[in-house]
């Protein structure tokens, strides 16, 4: 992330931890879904044009016992609505995001950035998995600190999917 970035999200990053403490001690962080990846193909799906042409594919592989999806958050609806089902969502919108809205979550896990919009966490019905950003600069230690270094971290990259295919790798 270049300067710019970092320290205008930052402001916004220590409000919503404070806003998500309650939602990381209760759910915790990414460690606990890696053994859910062990000996699985994993499929990121992104939301970007070619989504729509992936749709049988997708659809194909969906019950097989060893494929895992995970999709990032502006994917979901689509997918959804084309009887897609991912396992995990990945977010990191840091403004309210209504990408889950009228959407049945309770059996998806999302995997969510700590300074997520409290929003975002507060509709999830399923299961949430926190992780942090593996950014190291002295201004976000205290943040590190505050969400707690256990829950992991994942290289940004700057966009949602890298962090999904970070975690996938």
């Amino acid at each position: 992330l270049n300067e710019g970035i970092k320290g205008e999200r930052l402001h916004a990053f220590k409000r919503n931890i404070s806003y998500n403490y309650e939602h990381i001690q209760k759910h915790g962080g990414i460690g606990s879904i890696i053994e859910k990846l062990t000996n699985k193909h994993v499929i990121v799906v992104g939301a970007g044009p070619s989504l729509a042409k992936s749709y049988h594919y997708l659809k194909k592989y969906m019950q097989r016992m060893d494929v895992v999806y995970i999709a990032v958050d502006m994917a979901l609806k689509p997918l959804m609505d084309q009887g897609i089902v991912p396992h995990l969502v990945f977010t990191c919108e840091t403004k309210p995001m209504e990408f889950h809205q009228n959407i049945d979550s309770h059996d998806i896990g999302l995997v969510a950035f700590s300074c997520t919009n409290h929003n975002v966490i507060d509709n999830w019905d399923g299961r949430v998995f926190f992780y942090n950003w593996l950014l190291d600069d002295p201004d976000y230690d205290e943040i590190w600190q505050k969400a707690g270094e256990d829950l992991g971290f994942l290289g940004t990259g700057g966009i949602v999917t890298t962090q999904a295919i970070a975690f996938a790798l």
